[in-house]
């Protein structure tokens, strides 16, 4: 178990175009079973898993450039890599939190502040243990034609969520002056609002 791990965080860390190509032998899977759902909050981005699957599984998440295509030199800008451990893997009916971070040499072990643009969130998660016939659930790519989801887009940065309601302050109200013949004079407001929007092969 421990030296199948190993060897899938390896192919992961050492080839990040090949993590992202579809691999064969995995079994089809209810598409509801797993889902995620990102949140961008500024220049960071987590993403929550949810587990609604009989297994453990783990999972891989890699943030792309928008629209770009997936070659053999293709590498992530940001993304996630479940850890080698099997306490972080993710229970049945569970769900989890995770941050999405910047790729380094090592895998997606960078900085949680993100590079500002548009993306596609590619992901995959597998039941643990891994082997021949396991269920995988993901995006086209990695997780091939047995696809379950479609990629996210993420904009970045967005819009950090509010904690409470915001409550705009209304301009005085300028009383009318003989030169304005009656007329109240109030200056314009101008709010500028950024949009916010807000999970490869899998590698417990």
């Amino acid at each position: 178990m421990t030296a199948r791990i190993a060897r899938r965080t390896a192919g992961v860390v050492s080839g990040c175009a090949a993590a992202l190509l579809m691999f064969p032998a995995f079994a089809n899977a209810a598409p509801s079973d797993v889902s995620i759902s990102p949140t961008v909050d500024g220049s960071n981005a987590t993403v929550t898993i949810t587990n609604g699957s009989g297994s453990m599984i783990g999972c891989n998440l890699y943030g792309l450039p928008a629209d770009s295509a997936v070659t053999a030199d293709t590498k992530p800008v940001f993304g996630y890599t479940n850890p080698e451990t099997l306490s972080a893997v993710i229970q049945p009916g569970a769900t989890k939190t995770v941050p999405l971070k910047l790729f380094t040499e090592t895998g997606p072990d960078g900085s949680a502040t993100l590079p500002d643009g548009t993306y596609d969130l590619f992901w995959g998660c597998s039941e643990v243990p891994l082997g021949e016939g396991a269920e995988q659930w993901g995006t086209p790519t990695p997780v091939g034609p047995n696809a379950t989801a479609e990629p996210s887009r993420l904009v970045l940065p967005g819009t950090a969520p509010s904690t409470a309601p915001t409550v705009e302050p209304v301009a005085p109200v300028e009383p009318p002056a003989q030169t304005c013949f009656g007329e109240i004079c109030v200056p314009p407001e101008v709010v500028d609002l950024v949009g916010e929007l807000w999970e490869t092969y899998a590698t417990p």
